[in-house]
């Protein structure tokens, strides 16, 4: 099965561009390439970028590669390797960010650097074909044509918008305490609310779910679940039953279990209809972690699948900073 993850980080490592210029691999609907002097801090080149990212994610999805330039749809020349490539990711990110609309959800920029010099690189940006269709900055719709950015006739927008009908979830950590109390080598049990986002246009009734805990931090608690109704006042539960390293089989219970152990996967399933409405979010519940004394920084992986959506995997960077803890998606 391939996951987002991998479909976002294709093209990530050096001798893959590299085999793409040696074998003149040619552009086309899922691929991209544009010169260092596409990334000018200029409104038409910023227009640029939102137009050809925008073609991506309203078309079948794909790679574009800022640091290659093209000649006749081709790889041309060596690398074009742009200087303080660390500030230009970031640029890159916010121009996606704010010059598109509506926002792209599932996108990635990747910076290859140049192994004689790490402040120079390139920019790998990975775009997920999207469930609804996204507007460039000037105002008007774009898709791929093989190898070309071309405006969408309206047919095409509305055809966008009914077909791509899918639920499309993640997950969003939110830490609730304001300071870490310790208690001689762990600290007290930080509440971390679990938010379940459904960005998708279909409703999905059955989800499930489940992170791994690195041993700087030790066993959460129960996943402690808010309990919803349904119209009849009757509660609507959802539980389940897992192995050592992931989520397997559901049942029905009123709470969702953790496994013993420093080392430990939380799974979630079947849940309430307000989280399977299109565009909604829904916190589901908290975690209770504890992190062992001297805890800086760790990861937290999560996996997230519902019905008629590819499985999703992520990590989290739970870190500590000033005594508090400062969570990111990385």
């Amino acid at each position: 099965m391939v996951t987002l993850n991998e479909e976002l980080d294709k093209y990530t490592k050096l001798e893959e561009i590299q085999a793409l210029i040696n074998g003149e691999v040619m552009e086309s609907l899922i691929l991209g390439y544009k010169g260092s002097d596409a990334l000018d801090k200029t409104p038409k080149k910023r227009y640029g970028i939102s137009k050809d990212i925008s073609a991506f994610a309203n078309s079948a999805g794909g790679t574009i590669i800022y640091g290659i330039g093209e000649d006749n749809h081709r790889p041309r020349g060596d690398i074009e390797w742009m200087d303080d490539i660390g500030r230009e990711r970031e640029t890159l990110e916010n121009v996606i960010l704010s010059r598109i609309s509506r926002r792209i959800e599932n996108f990635r920029v990747h910076a290859i650097k140049n192994p004689d010099d790490d402040s120079e690189g390139i920019l790998v940006v990975n775009v997920l074909q999207s469930h609804t269709v996204h507007m460039a900055s000037d105002n008007r719709y774009y898709k791929r044509r093989n190898f070309r950015v071309v405006p969408m006739e309206d047919y095409e927008v509305r055809d966008i918008m009914f077909r791509r009908k899918k639920p499309d979830i993640d997950v969003v950590l939110k830490p609730q305490d304001k300071e870490v109390v310790w208690e001689e080598n762990f600290s007290a049990p930080i509440d971390i609310e679990v938010v379940i986002h459904n960005y998708g246009g279909f409703v999905a009734r059955h989800i499930s779910g489940g992170f791994k805990f690195p041993g700087s931090i030790s066993n959460p608690q129960d996943l402690i679940a808010y309990c919803y109704y349904n119209n009849r006042g009757i509660p609507m539960h959802y539980a389940t039953q897992y192995t050592k390293t992931n989520a397997t089989e559901f049942d029905c219970d009123n709470r969702l279990l953790q496994i013993p152990g420093t080392l430990g996967a939380m799974a979630m399933a079947t849940l309430p209809p307000l989280i399977s409405q299109p565009n909604t979010c829904t916190s589901i519940g908290k975690i209770t972690p504890r992190l062992q004394k001297d805890y800086r920084s760790g990861t937290i992986e999560y996996w997230i699948l519902a019905e008629h959506m590819k499985l999703k995997e992520g990590k989290f960077e739970l870190s500590l900073k000033d005594n508090r803890i400062q969570i990111r998606k990385v």
